[in-house]
């Protein structure tokens, strides 16, 4: 006599295996095993005696099975979830089994995830992890862990490939480039006194990097385009600086800075040796808490005379000046500026940006340094 036993449909593939115990151990039971359709239910037939309810055994989900009735395993559950991550892109952000899976993964490259660990969190350590990943295997520095990121994850090379920096050399950084030679470039241009905000060589040239490179491109006569081709990575490497246009003084001996407002670069000099170059901003048209204010910094020579650590304006609203060092006895001196460290004002060499209130203006890591190399009776040239 025929039985028939009907189990609900668990998803697109599923399999009811049947058993059936007989009263005599010589007999034997064949089960057939179709596979489900989306809208029906599947039955399994036999031709024995009705089955004990303890005899009957159902195949775990995620099986699928061959049309021939032969039963084929597939991954195990939880094989299946790890996987199936590899098609989730994450995000600075995120939480959850994934992100773990992630963390697991960058732990056995040999990242640094801190005392966090795989916790599940996608925070800033996990992100920091994530790019410098993606830079030394060649990927798309982003901070984002998508199929490619997944892929060079799983793929079970512990091989590191950080490219040279020779390597660098003949390759074209423009905005939107990044990685390990976008950051060699963002170096030179700092070490060139350029601009870069609070950014720094982060190895993600942005806008801000292509507007450093415009400006370095202008002050040598290259193509301002703000993109890092053959001739612009020949000068930047080559060390040589523009200087012939610089005062006389400025390569006698002692202590010098000399400030250049049409470049609007300061260079500083120990007994005739270029020893800095630092980004500046002089006086012009600025903006303080809504009011709009023209001045001017002064031309000629001069010396440090005064010095005050923790200044602050007594004419802008107790605007912090720190490290400040005094070269006239109008009020006119080197300081650090958080703005001038954080925003935009800075554009080029082509008068489009927001001066200062008649001091020079420094970023407050080039302030700090130079409070440390220069002193009181130093030598100062401001030259147009």
């Amino acid at each position: 006599m025929s039985h028939i036993k009907k189990i609900p449909r668990l998803g697109m593939w599923l399999v009811a295996a049947v058993t059936i115990s007989l009263a005599s151990p010589s007999a034997a039971s064949a089960a057939l095993v179709h596979e489900a359709k989306p809208t029906s239910e599947v039955a399994a037939v036999t031709t024995s005696a009705v089955p004990s309810p303890a005899s009957l055994t159902v195949a775990a989900p995620f099986q699928k099975v061959q049309p021939s009735g032969v039963l084929v395993a597939s991954a195990t559950t939880k094989q299946a979830k790890a996987s199936s991550c590899a098609s989730v892109t994450l995000y600075q952000g995120n939480r959850g089994k994934c992100v773990k899976e992630l963390q697991k993964l960058l732990l056995k490259k040999g990242a640094n995830l801190a005392s966090y660990g795989a916790d599940g969190v996608f925070g800033k350590t996990t992100y920091k992890a994530v790019r410098k990943y993606q830079d030394r295997r060649g990927l798309k520095v982003d901070g984002i862990a998508g199929r490619q990121t997944w892929g060079e994850l799983r793929r079970g090379n512990s091989t590191i490939k950080t490219p040279s920096k020779s390597s660098c050399y003949s390759k074209t950084i423009r905005r939107s480039s990044s990685g390990t030679c976008a950051k060699e470039a963002q170096k030179l241009l700092l070490k060139n006194g350029e601009w870069l905000g609070a950014y720094g060589a982060d190895g993600v040239f942005g806008s801000v990097s292509a507007r450093a490179t415009e400006h370095y491109q202008d002050r040598y006569g290259l193509a301002d385009d703000g993109i890092i081709g053959p001739k612009t990575w020949k000068k930047l490497r080559s060390g040589k600086v523009k200087t012939k246009h610089l005062n006389s003084k400025c390569f006698s001996g002692g202590s010098w800075a000399c400030v250049d407002i049409s470049d609007q670069i300061t260079y500083v000099f120990k007994n005739g040796k270029l020893v800095k170059q630092m980004p500046s901003r002089t006086g012009g048209s600025f903006k303080h808490k809504g009011k709009w204010y023209q001045k001017k910094t002064p031309t000629g020579t001069f010396s440090v005379n005064r010095r005050v650590i923790d200044e602050v304006s007594n004419i802008y609203e107790d605007a912090k000046m720190p490290h400040s060092q005094y070269f006239t006895y109008r009020g006119h001196a080197f300081h650090g500026s958080a703005s001038f460290t954080s925003d935009g004002n800075y554009i080029n060499a082509k008068g489009k940006r927001q001066g200062s209130g008649g001091c020079v203006n420094l970023m407050l890591r080039d302030a700090k340094w130079l409070w440390s190399n220069f002193g009181k009776g130093d030598g100062v040239v401001v030259q147009k």
